[in-house]
């Protein structure tokens, strides 16, 4: 009993009603107790299988290089009848350019998977990845595994509109979390202009969202800024007794004023003892993805003080690549990035008063006011400048003010260390 003939009346048109009233065990002419799978035919090829067990599938019988082949265009009455004639229609035109429908379908199928906001993100997340530390990948990971993935996973990218976005960021936004949304609004742009480059959606559905978001406030960080209370956390800095490949880290810290992240993962390849500076490279610079494309190792120039406390590290743990290698893992891991926030709280220093990006701020205000010229200042904190015409003009990196400022600042850092002490000879 072939496919297209077993249970089926004359060849005609099938009504909605019909469709909707056939039901299992009631076979059209043998009536009620039939107990097989029966077909209402629509012509063409086109039936409705009416199966035992209840369910209902539209399906397109046809011939395709000699072989009986069948095409299930869906289920009933999630397809109704008029949709199902449209999927008919076009399996039509395929079988009649030669072609397979079903090999037809199968393809546009897997082509669905492709160009879905899921398989876009892990294609964008495989493009950076070369570019991102480690943390960075597992951070924006998590981001979009826990805020768009569970509602933008299996949307094909072609159809998703702004609206649809903007809602997905509304709801994180509802939470209070402004800057995570600010981020999932970056992911999203990244995704949707990766899709539009490659041709598989003819907008980027995420352009100009971050601007309808609400601003997150800036969180700034604690930093110390009176020199009587610099003077003081110099001090107790060499007082600290928590080991002193960390109380080298903090030393470094002020004498450099690095971002922590730099510092901590910061190879001993990168120091030129005799040059007196270090270079950080591109790999670990707080960049984005695009930056570090066409970025350069940041220039550090290296005051006495700090090249002398790096050639005493250098004997404790000139071994490992890293100038600050982790405790477990001292070969393969660098510094822990708690370590020096966690040493700054066993010298009772809270959050509200010094953090580890504090070193920056301290820096920040006090050569200001030395005199040092914002430029310099800018140059040596790796900061970009906001003005981009006249970053466009001004390439200089004004090594030698850089040098002698470098070097004022470790004298004055020192003198405020030794100010209690004169104060208790005086």
């Amino acid at each position: 009993m072939s496919k297209q003939s077993s249970g089926k009346r004359a060849i005609h048109r099938l009504s909605a009603k019909a469709c909707e009233n056939s039901k299992s065990g009631v076979h059209p002419v043998h009536g009620a107790g039939w107990g097989k799978d029966y077909s209402l035919t629509d012509g063409g090829g086109l039936y409705l299988l009416v199966r035992a067990s209840g369910s209902k599938l539209w399906q397109y019988g046809y011939r395709h290089g000699g072989k009986e082949q069948t095409l299930s265009l869906g289920p009933y009455p999630a397809v109704s009848l008029t949709e199902a004639r449209s999927r008919h229609a076009a399996a039509r035109e395929v079988l009649a350019a030669g072609k397979n429908p079903i090999v037809e379908a199968r393809q546009q199928e897997a082509s669905k998977r492709r160009d879905t906001f899921g398989a876009l993100f892990g294609e964008w997340i495989e493009v950076e990845k070369p570019d991102w530390a480690p943390a960075n990948l597992k951070k924006i990971t998590a981001l979009a595994e826990a805020n768009l993935l569970p509602q933008l996973k299996d949307r094909p990218v072609a159809e998703v509109r702004p609206p649809e976005l903007l809602a997905v960021l509304r709801r994180i936004e509802a939470r209070g979390a402004l800057e995570m949304a600010h981020r999932c609004a970056s992911i999203l742009d990244n995704v949707f202009g990766l899709a539009l480059g490659s041709g598989r959606s003819e907008t980027n559905p995420a352009l100009g969202l971050r601007s309808l978001l609400k601003t997150p406030q800036t969180k700034h960080r604690a930093a110390i800024t009176d020199p009587k209370l610099m003077g003081e956390l110099m001090r107790n800095i060499a007082a600290y007794s928590g080991g002193p490949v960390v109380r080298a880290a903090l030393r470094l810290s002020a004498l450099t004023f690095l971002r922590p992240g730099e510092l901590r993962q910061a190879p001993w390849s990168g120091v030129d003892f005799e040059a007196g500076e270090m270079l950080i490279p591109v790999a670990i610079r707080k960049l984005k993805t695009k930056e570090k494309r066409t970025a350069k190792p940041h220039w550090v120039p290296l005051s006495k003080q700090a090249v002398e406390l790096l050639r005493g590290l250098h004997a404790l743990t000139g071994r490992s690549p890293f100038i600050f290698p982790g405790e477990r893992s001292p070969r393969t891991r660098p510094m822990s990035d708690g370590a020096v926030l966690a040493a700054l709280r066993t010298l009772g220093y809270g959050k509200d008063t010094m953090s580890a990006h504090g070193f920056r701020g301290m820096a920040t205000s006090a050569l200001m006011e030395m005199g040092f010229k914002r430029e310099a200042v800018d140059r040596q904190l790796a900061h970009k400048d906001k003005d981009a015409v006249f970053a466009a003009y001004d390439r200089s990196d004004y090594r030698d003010e850089r040098r002698r400022m470098m070097q004022a600042w470790a004298d004055y850092l020192d003198s405020l260390k030794r100010e209690k002490a004169r104060q208790a000879e005086a």
